[in-house]
C-alpha cells in the first residue's frame, strides 16, 4: 500500500489524477516493482455498457460515478478499494453504494483490525471532501505500524506472546521484591 500511494502522490505531483484505480489495474513485477497499468479516462468517453465502463463504474468513488469532477479524493477512495479488494477473496463483490460512508459495523470490515478499520472507514467517505489526503494517509498508524495490532495483523503472535510474557515476569519480579521488603 505505501508504494501504490508513493506512485499515485507522484502522479498528484505531476498533475495527473486516475480517479479510479483499482487492484485489477496494478501490477507488480519480481523485483517488488508496481506498475499502474491502466488510466482512466472520463466514462462519458465510452458506452456505458462497455465491459470497461462498467467495470471501473462498480467501483468508482461517488464523484466519478456522477461525472464530476474527479480529484485527488477519488484517488484516496481508490486506495481503499484496493486495500480492500486484497483483504476479501477474488469472489467477493461489491460496490460504490456498499462502501459510501462504511461504518465500523459493516460486514466487510469484520476480520480487520481497528488500524485496518479506521484506513477504509477515512478513505469511504462520499464526499471528497472529507476524505483525508494521500500524506495523511501515508502517516496513519496502518501503515507506519504503530498500532497495538500490527503484530497480530502479520502473524507474529510469537512476537506478542513473549511480549506478554516479559510483562508477567517483570510482574512476579515486582511481586517478590514487595514481599521481601515487608
Amino acid at each position: 500500500m505505501q508504494q501504490l500511494l508513493r506512485t499515485v502522490l507522484f502522479l498528484h505531483g505531476h498533475g495527473i489524477v486516475h480517479g479510479c484505480i483499482q487492484l485489477g489495474h496494478l501490477r507488480i513485477t519480481g523485483a517488488h516493482k508496481l506498475y499502474l497499468l491502466a488510466h482512466v479516462l472520463p466514462l462519458t468517453l465510452f458506452a456505458l455498457s462497455s465491459p470497461y465502463a462498467l467495470d471501473a463504474r462498480q467501483l468508482a468513488a461517488p464523484e466519478v460515478q456522477r461525472h464530476e469532477c474527479i480529484t485527488s479524493g477519488s484517488d484516496v477512495w481508490s486506495m481503499g478499494v484496493v486495500l480492500l479488494q486484497l483483504l476479501t477473496n477474488s469472489e467477493t463483490k461489491f460496490c460504490t453504494e456498499d462502501l459510501v460512508d462504511m461504518d465500523l459495523l459493516s460486514p466487510w470490515l469484520s476480520a480487520c483490525g481497528p488500524a485496518t478499520k479506521s484506513f477504509l472507514v477515512q478513505c469511504f467517505k462520499k464526499d471528497a471532501g472529507v476524505r483525508p489526503t494521500l500524506i495523511e494517509l501515508m502517516a496513519h498508524t496502518f501503515l507506519t505500524g504503530s498500532h497495538t495490532d500490527y503484530d497480530m495483523s502479520l502473524g507474529n503472535e510469537a512476537d506478542a506472546h513473549e511480549k506478554e510474557d516479559t510483562t508477567e515476569s517483570e510482574k512476579e519480579e515486582e511481586e517478590e521484591e514487595e514481599e521481601d521488603d515487608l
